[in-house]
């Protein structure tokens, strides 16, 4: 991004300065670096396409999207943090080169902060707010510092412990962690971090642009269920189709996706990492419970199938498959969705591997709570993560995966493991007969599925 232009640039700090004097003692603080006291003021971007996730097309744009930013000071492992929280407003940009691109409507998105050098010769650092008042928040530092810019208030990203569960091993799984973490409103929301790291001296005159990258990924998930026909690869599936071939409505069918295993349970926003020898995984179940506190959990239920879930296909040639599964995007302008934004372990970032855990509903009314949340009596299926394309996930970028299945394959695996009869209609007697006393979920193996990523 460009930086100010310097005559508009001093004509700003002017401004600025005028907003935090005194009245009573109508005095103007020095705006020359040198000086006693002195505002640094910046403008935020964030650099393509490292931005929001959470819009109809699953796509990103450029805006940092916290009203908060922090300037850490670097410090070594086990190191009392040192941290300045700043408030960010939108403003009317100095630069008129902002009116073209980035920002047509003549806005943008800053923060400022005091400088005050101190006899000891420390300076202090201290936010200044939308109206040119000091706030509370203040940091003394000192020759030699180094620092950093994040939206996160401590070094190290976290998932709450009461947040992360594991789910048990299913039979021939070869993943290394089965850690499954529980999402949360306030945690998995996009962070940002500074593209640079900054010594005093720039700090104090870091005037003009300040560029954010993103340090999250952006998921959201599908399986489809198809009905191959005789002389075309795929087709449709309509909910009668359904019926017919699994015995009972959709409806009474229950998914739920695990992703995993690179993604992090702690991600260190200094070094820009994630720090867990081993990756886990995070379920597709919509995120739609509010608790006290007004935030919204990840509760780990089953998901009803749902109708119609569509899906841009290349097999036999490109087409769009209209059929009966889970999309964890839809509704949104209602909020319900499902999209997952989370750190990623880097030296994770090629292991992506999608469990597909699947339960036939056939008691009396809806299911309960420990039905909903138990995988036992369930059938799964694991993707074959050779079937992807190497795409080493990067920070920043929206990825749409999940998988393409021949709802003829799920019959079979559903009438080999007693979910339904064999006939074309099941019965409630018949389905539990064939159940065995293991409710442990059994695998079934794939033989015609599409196992995609897009971003």
């Amino acid at each position: 991004m460009k930086n100010l232009n310097t005559i508009l640039t001093i004509s700003w700090f002017i401004i600025l300065t005028c907003f935090s004097c005194n009245e009573e003692e109508n005095t103007t603080p020095s705006i020359e670096p040198n000086a006693e006291s002195y505002f640094v003021g910046i403008n935020l971007g964030v650099e393509t396409p490292l931005t929001k996730g959470v819009t109809t097309s699953g796509t990103f744009d450029q805006t940092y999207e916290s009203n908060v930013i922090y300037l850490h000071k670097i410090t070594e492992e086990g190191e009392e943090e040192v941290v300045l929280e700043i408030p960010v407003y939108n403003y009317e940009c100095q630069d008129p080169n902002f009116n073209e691109g980035l920002h047509p409507d003549g806005r943008c998105n800053g923060f400022r902060y005091q400088v005050q050098h101190n006899d000891d010769g420390t300076i202090t650092l201290t936010a200044v707010d939308q109206s040119g008042n000091l706030t509370e928040s203040f940091i003394t530092v000192s020759e030699g510092d180094n620092f950093y810019f994040s939206s996160y208030p401590d070094r190290y990203w976290k998932i709450e412990e009461n947040n992360i569960t594991s789910f048990e091993a299913p039979e021939g799984a070869t993943y290394e962690n089965n850690e499954l973490y529980t999402r949360d409103s306030e945690v998995n929301k996009e962070i940002y971090r500074s593209t640079a790291n900054y010594t005093l001296s720039e700090v104090l005159n870091l005037n003009g642009d300040l560029t954010m990258e993103r340090k999250c990924s952006g998921f959201s998930f599908m399986t489809l269920f198809r009905n191959p026909q005789t002389g075309s690869y795929v087709s449709a599936l309509e909910p009668d189709d359904f019926e017919e071939l699994m015995g009972d409505s959709y409806t009474n069918w229950y998914i739920k996706i695990y992703v995993g295993s690179m993604f992090t349970s702690e991600y260190d926003m200094q070094a820009g990492s994630g720090i867990q020898e081993n990756g886990g995984f995070y379920g597709s179940t919509d995120a739609n419970k509010i608790d006290e506190n007004g935030r919204i959990t990840d509760d780990g239920y089953y998901v009803p199938f749902r109708f119609p879930i569509d899906q841009s296909s290349t097999l036999g040639g490109s087409q769009t498959i209209t059929g009966v599964g889970y999309e964890s995007i839809h509704n949104i302008e209602e909020g319900v969705s499902n999209i997952l934004i989370a750190p990623t372990n880097a030296n994770f970032s090629e292991h992506l591997d999608i469990f597909v855990f699947i339960k036939h509903w056939d008691g009396e009314g809806t299911p309960d709570e420990d039905w909903l949340t138990s995988n036992d009596e369930a059938i799964y299926t694991k993707a074959n993560g050779d079937q992807i394309m190497n795409i080493n996930v990067q920070d920043g970028v929206f990825y749409e995966c999940g998988i393409s299945i021949d709802i003829n394959e799920l019959k079979a695996a559903a009438v080999a493991n007693g979910l339904i009869s064999n006939s074309s209609t099941t019965t409630t007697a018949t389905s539990r007969s064939l159940r065995t006393h293991n409710n442990k979920p059994k695998k079934f193996t794939l033989h015609n599925a599409e196992t995609f990523i897009r971003y």
